[in-house]
């Protein structure tokens, strides 16, 4: 569905609103990819189907023709997939055909189980093997060790994932320029990515230190709240496509912060679904958990 309606029969119909009135009918599977024109350039009736459209079923957005072909790609293998026709392994539940559990770090399996059981209650205790704590949180099988595994607990994560990194810079204008006044790439774990790509934020933005009125311990102010920067970085990491080859990038400019993963939205979701209570999809559902 684009900027113009098209052709009308005697009832003032187009051949598109029929078929999709008849599918809708039928029962039929209705695929709509709407086109983002900007301004008025709509023809008044074409608004008025799409209003019909969306008020109906869920629609994916498109801008250029490659795009719109990519929509649909998308679209087909969920369809596929939900109707058992095709299986596909996600990244992170993909076992590694190269990693054994000597590539494991048990001081972060450690680190975790203390913070997991104060945080949520984590059942498996600290005498926990490695096998044992990889195997409740579905990340090993056997002698077998998950993507997830290597990149929440692995020694050398970029080993076998070279761009799972986080990049931050700070930039003193409102624009991208050379040279970067500061620049830093993070490595390791995901959890020490993150670790690092939050400090480096709030080190650079405007931060207050209140009184001690109401406890012994001074309130701190950032100009960002750190649980917005955290979110948005935790996100990042979390649900990035780990089989892309770019990286986590994180850009702070004297006016916005900007964090990009590699990836796109999940075909469950549409950009006017986000802006509404929606269900969980999440790119990488066991590092996500972890």
């Amino acid at each position: 569905m684009g900027k113009d309606y098209g052709y009308e029969d005697m009832t003032g119909l187009s051949p598109t609103e029929r078929e999709y009135d008849h599918a809708g009918v039928q029962k039929l599977e209705r695929w709509i990819f709407i086109k983002n024109v900007t301004g008025n350039e709509r023809h008044a009736k074409e608004q008025q189907f799409i209003k019909k459209v969306t008020t109906e079923i869920t629609y994916k957005s498109f801008n250029t023709l490659e795009n719109l072909k990519h929509e649909i790609y998308k679209t087909c293998l969920t369809f596929l997939k939900h109707k058992g026709l095709i299986t596909t392994h996600l990244f992170d539940d993909t076992y590694n055909q190269s990693a054994t559990l000597d590539d494991i770090d048990e001081n972060k399996i450690q680190n975790f189980i203390r913070l997991a059981k104060f945080k949520r209650g984590f059942p498996l205790s600290e005498s926990s093997t490695v096998k044992q704590i990889l195997e409740h949180l579905k990340m090993s099988r056997g002698k077998q060790i998950s993507n997830s595994a290597l990149l929440a607990f692995g020694r050398n994560p970029q080993f076998y994932f070279p761009t799972a990194l986080v990049k931050c810079a700070h930039f003193h204008g409102t624009q991208v320029a050379k040279p970067i006044p500061d620049h830093k790439v993070y490595e390791g774990d995901v959890f020490e990515q993150v670790d690092q790509a939050v400090d480096f934020v709030l080190s650079k933005i405007s931060v207050s230190v209140g009184t001690r009125d109401q406890s012994n311990q001074a309130p701190i102010h950032y100009e960002i709240p750190r649980a917005a920067v955290a979110d948005a970085i935790v996100n990042a990491v979390a649900h990035r496509d780990y089989n892309s080859n770019g990286s986590v990038q994180i850009m702070l400019f004297t006016d916005r912060l900007v964090v990009v993963n590699p990836g796109r939205l999940v075909p469950e979701l549409s950009i006017p679904q986000l802006k509404i209570e929606h269900s969980s999809y999440p790119t990488n559902p066991k590092l996500a958990e972890c």
